[in-house]
């Protein structure tokens, strides 16, 4: 049988759509929706809505939103020469399952759209008015999320189809910010041996949902290095430089040092890296001098650098999986005269994003940086009555004689900024089996996206 949700997907993997770049993939969704002959709104963001009136037998009910974004994560292979503006993504398709050459899938979040339209094209389903909604740069802060109007919605019921696990519908997701620690640098002449030390092949990761799993984070791994021989030699640092995104766990990092003596290279072990991380890559080589930072500048991002925590900072209380707080250090950009170090701090509690806020702030103005937020966004915190999620059990249980688990994730969402803006809003987000979102490992079980896609209809039929 042909998957009419492959084939819109498909469609839309032929359009750019980055974050930051996606006005084709708007321009694509209003011809969507023209072709349709359905009413659409569009938004300063770029933020869209097709509406659907309902079936003659479904008048008066409560009406009914499918929402996803249309941004995905742009990250490839070092030895990709894919191009995210013009490509399209290159599909491979092997036992059931769809992954990308070499780079991210984007089905996070574009099988949301393909569903969504695939719905709106159904002229045999019965269903309440419908809206399906797709937002801008959800990946780099809810940024269009933010932006849309208290009006722009009309549904009562809003269904986001941004989750990663077939069975197991979300009702609660942590909130976060990312901040950025700025360091001025004096660059001077010194050394008279400069080293690079590179590390590849982590396996990276999704921020929040993989941040328990014992990833290793490439940035931190190479600070370790550095912390360790510079306790045995006098060193400087030259640039630091790592990570793509800011919720991705970084699985590349370069660091450049200037050293006054020789260092061997047995001087570095890397096997307890390798035991966790088998596919990594470890380079170490002497290169020509360069300009390397002072003495001052060096002393104080190395002390920023070691003093700030990576990965868990708090579980769940009384909880063994369920991940509270956590700190995941994104990317290191090192320019000429100056250092930047983002960090991404994500907690269900609210005190607690302020709390690390905090330390971070004060560890970098201890180090005489300062300190940019980049994105702060809002807990959504579980209800406890929800017709929605009442519903949406019944279905499914219906639907496939089995219990559907109910979950509060440790990564953002954009019902987060939905439930304040609309606070008598019922919301729920499901999704079919994904792992390695955010990375060019990503995969998407096609049969688990056929059985979530006919569980949507039952339920939009349902309402």
């Amino acid at each position: 049988m042909k998957s009419v949700v492959l084939e819109n997907f498909r469609e839309l993997s032929n359009v750019p759509r980055c974050s930051f770049d996606q006005k084709r993939i708007n321009e694509y969704l209003v011809n969507k929706a023209k072709q349709l002959g359905l009413e659409y709104d569009v938004d300063d963001e770029l933020n869209i809505v097709i509406r659907k009136p309902a079936t003659e037998d479904k008048k008066g009910h409560p009406g009914v939103i499918l929402q996803g974004h249309m941004d995905m994560v742009c990250e490839k292979e070092d030895d990709s020469d894919h191009d995210f503006t013009k490509d399209p993504i290159e599909f491979i398709e092997k036992d059931g399952k769809l992954t990308a050459n070499k780079t991210t899938l984007g089905a996070d979040n574009g099988i949301a759209v393909a569903m969504g339209i695939a719905i709106l094209e159904d002229e045999n389903l019965s269903h309440p008015d419908l809206e399906l909604m797709v937002t801008t740069n959800e990946e780099v802060g809810l940024i269009g999320a933010n932006a849309v109007s208290e009006d722009f919605l009309k549904g009562k019921y809003l269904i986001n189809v941004d989750s990663e696990e077939e069975g197991i519908m979300t009702c609660g997701c942590a909130g976060g910010n990312t901040l950025n620690s700025e360091f001025a640098i004096k660059r001077e002449d010194f050394g008279k041996y400069f080293y690079r030390i590179a590390i590849n092949g982590f396996r990276g990761g999704h921020s929040g949902q993989d941040i328990n799993k014992n990833h290793l984070n490439a940035i931190e791994s190479t600070v370790k290095i550095l912390k360790e021989l510079a306790t045995r030699h006098n060193l400087r640092i030259v640039s630091l430089n790592g990570g793509t995104k800011h919720n991705a766990i970084p699985r590349n990092c370069e660091l450049i040092i200037a050293s006054e003596d020789e260092i061997k290279d047995d001087e570095i072990n890397v096997d307890g890296f390798k035991q966790v991380e088998e596919k990594m890559e470890f380079k170490f080589e002497q290169v020509d001098g360069k300009s390397p930072m002072d003495a001052q500048s060096t002393e104080h991002i190395l002390n920023f650098l070691t003093t700030i925590s990576n990965g868990v900072v708090d579980m769940v209380k009384d909880s063994d999986d369920l991940v509270e707080t956590s700190l995941n250090q994104s990317i290191a950009t090192t320019e000429d005269d100056k250092f930047v170090f983002m960090v991404s701090i994500r907690s269900s509690v609210l005190d607690k994003i302020k709390e690390v806020e905090d330390l971070i702030t004060n560890t970098t103005k201890s180090n005489s940086g300062i300190v940019k937020s980049e994105g702060f966004y809002e807990p959504w915190e579980y209800r406890e009555d929800s017709e929605l999620r009442d519903k949406c059990l019944k279905v499914y249980k219906e639907v496939t004689g089995k219990d559907m688990q109910v979950n509060v994730i440790h990564a953002g969402l954009e019902c987060a900024v939905f439930s304040k803006k609309y606070p008598d809003m019922d919301m729920i987000s499901i999704g079919p089996d994904m792992t390695g979102v955010h990375t060019p490992k990503e995969t998407l079980d096609l049969k688990s996206t056929d059985r979530v896609y006919e569980f949507l209809k039952k339920l939009v039929e349902s309402l």
